[in-house]
């Protein structure tokens, strides 16, 4: 441990730009849970690395999970996937993405011109709330 196959491990891990915690990291990669953090520095050096409090896309408990984010990942790619993913509402989304909500509308509506966009209510699937979930058909 320590070299670099711990980097494309945790990489492996957090394909897909979902937030992922330190202890599940630690369980997925084998890398002892102290030194997530230094192989994160490391990640540090070529991706934009975020760190927010939401819930963590393997065990679901609301903590600070690690998220990738390549340069040049546009923010219309990670709220399309993350539609595709999960019925969430606008406030999971923020969360898992890193968007603002105005530009998320604003997506929304860009996306209603070449897609079709509905909104229903439904219950989120990231913080199981029944709230108006975007959904792209």
């Amino acid at each position: 441990m320590g070299g670099a196959d711990d980097v494309t491990l945790v990489m492996s891990a957090l394909a897909g730009h979902v937030p992922v915690c330190t202890d599940c990291l630690a369980r997925r990669t084998g890398i002892p849970r102290a030194d997530i953090p230094s192989v994160m520095d490391r990640i540090r050096e070529n991706v934009r690395v975020q760190r927010p409090r939401v819930h963590c896309a393997v065990c679901r408990r609301k903590r600070h999970g690690y998220r990738v984010r390549e340069l040049g990942t546009s923010n219309l790619r990670l709220v399309m996937v993350a539609l595709w993913n999960d019925r969430l509402c606008t406030t999971c989304l923020v969360e898992q993405t890193g968007v603002p909500t105005p530009k998320i509308h604003e997506m929304l509506t860009a996306l209603g011109r070449v897609l079709v966009v509905t909104w229903t209510a439904a219950n989120c699937e990231g913080c199981s709330a029944a709230r108006p979930i975007p959904m792209l058909a």
